[in-house]
């Protein structure tokens, strides 16, 4: 046992995950929560429950699939516990979270503003779909799994939620 609590030898097959993810997982919990202490706290809770549940984990399947699900679980629970919609709270933490989207210039940050405001107005359900689909660049299968719905149910969804955005930018 370590110091943690953690089998060693399962402490050494989850630490090549955490490696590879950790920027990935980093990303996607400030997408999801838009601010920097509650992704934090979610980035957090997503790697200890990763690593509690590794042995549940079958390594057939894709491995971004099951734990970006366990962060969307995570992010609807603290969604729960705070019953709220999680929003912006300062400019700065809206600036921070641009900042953390990798490879965009500071030129195609000002262009897109327009596109991260009309996001803030959608549901946080549709809000994941767009940003799993089109941010984090994963296939509709696997935002699918992550999100726990069906292919055809998330299609749905996104095209929802792209209609949504749609109207917001015509305005």
């Amino acid at each position: 046992m370590t110091c943690n609590g953690l089998d060693e030898g399962l402490n050494e097959k989850v630490q090549p995950y955490i490696a590879e993810y950790q920027i990935w997982m980093t990303n996607l919990c400030y997408i999801l929560c838009k601010n920097k202490c509650d992704a934090e706290d979610i980035y957090q809770e997503t790697w200890v429950k990763i690593i509690s549940n590794f042995d549940r984990y079958d390594q057939s399947k894709e491995f971004k699939a099951w734990a970006g699900r366990i962060c969307v679980n995570c992010f609807k629970d603290m969604c729960r516990r705070k019953k709220r919609n999680v929003e912006f709270s300062t400019e700065q933490e809206k600036t921070a979270f641009l900042e953390s989207i990798p490879d965009i210039s500071e030129e195609d940050k000002q262009d897109y503003s327009d596109l991260y405001e009309a996001m803030e107005r959608l549901k946080p359900v549709e809000r994941i779909a767009v940003s799993l689909f089109y941010f984090e660049d994963m296939s509709g299968q696997t935002a699918a799994a992550v999100m726990g719905k069906t292919y055809g149910g998330f299609r749905v969804l996104l095209s929802r939620a792209l209609k949504k955005l749609r109207k917001e930018l015509e305005k």
